[in-house]
């Protein structure tokens, strides 16, 4: 692990790595981390979890940095050991349970879970097989994995839409990561952002936890630019809903229904709503928005003028 923690900080200061024997190193520890009984069963070895973190964030690093000079002909291997990563049993139904009633602390747990770093490595990895492949001017790793220059590697894209599934991923928290993602996922593939956007933002009572994760997530780590604010109406008026039914009657600009009230703030003082539009979001906020939300509102419009 402390190897690992190295390479990070040798990346960080734009040091060179020798990537092969890196990968190597990557590869081993994904694969200590699972063990294999005789009987078929696959049990999983804790003391490797924060080693697999390190991997993780080493990778996430190597393809977000243009100075590690990651080849894309190490593309196959890359991959080898971030797909099992995401298949990764942490976080557990009963290691997330302590979060469920505080969303604020379900957001912050993905990203400290195998899986849940997992996806944002993956998504580091969408963006360096994508940006490579443009500047080389190809459509194929030497794997034959495709990018045809139009959307998310095939790879990526079967990985994301799996831990869409409940089914296949039960946590809510890892389900986060898709809120804090969309901007780049819809800069980086639109079409499937749009494919994918009722399973992302998913409506219903049974699955309201889904829902809140990905868009506290969203509301927490970002603030709506016009193009992707004109894609995502929909979902700040089915939000503005829930607050109508379940919005607490004290509010702060630190717990979720403050940080949607901080994106409408933000919107109004961009001029991209405004209180005066016939059916208009602000309109739609004030008729159905608890008062203390109502009174936060104003508050941070003074704060911001």
């Amino acid at each position: 692990m402390a190897v690992l923690k190295g390479l990070i900080e040798a990346l960080k200061q734009q040091q060179p790595i020798s990537w092969a024997g890196v990968l190597d190193l990557c590869l081993a520890v994904a694969r200590k981390r699972t063990r294999h009984t005789r009987s078929g069963r696959t049990i999983t070895q804790p003391g490797w979890k924060e080693a697999c973190w390190q991997a993780i964030e080493l990778l996430t690093l190597g393809c977000r940095e243009a100075s590690s000079a990651l080849p894309l002909a190490l593309r196959e291997r890359v991959w080898m050991v971030l797909h099992p990563l995401t298949l990764d049993s942490n976080p557990t139904p009963a290691e997330e349970r302590p979060f469920d009633s505080d969303r604020r602390d379900r957001i912050d747990l993905a990203e400290t879970t195998v899986r849940g770093k997992a996806l944002v490595g993956v998504l580091a990895y969408a963006e360096w097989v994508m940006r490579s492949s443009d500047q080389e001017g190809t459509g194929a790793g030497t794997d034959g994995q495709r990018h045809d220059g139009e959307g998310l590697p095939v790879e990526v894209q079967a990985v994301l839409d799996g831990h869409l599934d409940k089914s296949h991923d039960p946590s809510p928290a890892v389900h986060s990561f898709y809120g804090q993602a969309i901007p780049r996922l819809h800069q980086l593939d639109p079409a499937w952002v749009a494919r994918q956007l009722d399973r992302i933002f998913t409506r219903g009572e049974d699955v309201r936890p889904y829902r809140q994760a990905a868009w506290d997530a969203y509301c927490a780590f970002w603030r709506p630019g016009t193009a992707l604010f004109t894609f995502l109406e929909g979902e700040y008026r089915y939000a503005i809903d829930e607050l109508e039914r379940y919005a607490r009657p004290r509010a702060s600009a630190f717990e979720p229904e403050g940080w949607l009230v901080s994106h409408l703030i933000f919107l109004a003082c961009q001029g991209v709503i405004a209180p005066n539009e016939p059916v208009g979001l602000l309109g739609d906020f004030f008729a159905k928005a608890p008062r203390a939300l109502r009174w936060l509102f104003w508050e941070g419009i003074g704060l911001a003028s």
